[in-house]
């Protein structure tokens, strides 16, 4: 398993995280 293989799993999960997070506390925010 190559380092790319790893950072392009890592940088998916990040970009799932935040926009779960993003979509779980912008309606909080907003109010």
């Amino acid at each position: 398993m190559n380092f790319g293989k790893i950072r392009n799993i890592a940088v998916g999960l990040a970009v799932m995280v935040a926009l779960a997070f993003t979509v779980s506390t912008g309606p909080a925010l907003l109010k």
